[in-house]
């Protein structure tokens, strides 16, 4: 398997980055990473054609795969924002694209898309969302019909609804994994009944153990990318933390 990171690692509230696209693509490629996610914080859907190329520049010199370009601007389904989006992502060699809707006949849509293009559609399973168990993954991607409909596999936030997420629950979306995509945090109840999220060492044994879906991914036969997700942290050095992940998810490949 190989290292992606996210551009989330350097996003500041959803709304801006700290570093540019071309540094981002260095740095991921410095500590240990084969590709990148970028998000439309990076890569706005109105980048100029000097912008794109700047970031195909930098992600061809640096022998980086594009593994996934994520937006979140057309949770208001503007379908005119979509397509302009994909044509970023077909400008930059993307992989594949990654939505936030949860409308099915929409979704169905941006998929009949994208197939044009060959490119598929990737969703990140997700607490509190639309698939954020793998029964509504299942039920989802049945509604759609759609065989370019991926997930990303995330095992924090099936851990974050309380569900298993470990090999028996891999072996389920067999054929319908883009990608993993990786956080370490733990989940604890507020005194008002509230699930609150925290954030772990990687080689912590509190929280969701990734190592289990990793065991999974290899019990399926995957071997594409694993895409580093983490936040970024106020007063934290981005390399750093880079280098961090992409260490501890080498350490976990090469076990077992």
């Amino acid at each position: 398997m190989q290292l992606s990171l996210s551009g989330r690692l350097i996003e500041i509230a959803y709304k801006d980055v700290a570093m540019p696209a071309s540094e981002f693509i260095a740095m991921a490629k410095e500590t240990g990473y084969q590709g990148v996610e970028l998000r439309i914080t990076q890569v706005p859907q109105d980048a100029t054609s000097p912008d794109i190329g700047k970031i195909k520049a930098a992600l061809e010199s640096h022998k980086m795969r594009h593994t996934r370009l994520l937006t979140h601007d057309v949770q208001e389904k503007k379908w005119d924002s979509f397509v302009k989006y994909v044509d970023v992502a077909r400008a930059l060699n993307a992989e594949s694209v990654g939505i936030w809707v949860h409308d099915v006949e929409w979704t169905r849509k941006a998929c009949e898309y994208l197939r044009k293009f060959n490119l598929p559609l990737v969703l990140q399973t997700h607490a509190g969302k639309f698939i954020g168990t793998p029964e509504d993954c299942h039920k989802f991607h049945a509604d759609v019909g759609c065989d370019n409909l991926y997930y990303m596999y995330d095992p924090s936030h099936f851990y974050a609804a309380r569900k298993p997420y470990g090999p028996e629950i891999v072996e389920q979306f067999k054929g319908r994994i883009f990608c993993g995509g990786f956080q370490k945090y733990g989940v604890e109840t507020d005194a008002k009944g509230q699930s609150v999220s925290f954030e772990l060492p990687w080689d912590s044994p509190r929280g969701v153990q990734l190592q289990a879906a990793i065991e999974g991914f290899r019990k399926i036969g995957y071997d594409g990318f694993i895409t580093v997700i983490e936040p970024m942290v106020k007063g934290q050095d981005h390399r750093e933390r880079a280098l961090y992940f992409a260490t501890q998810l080498k350490r976990m490949l090469a076990s077992g």
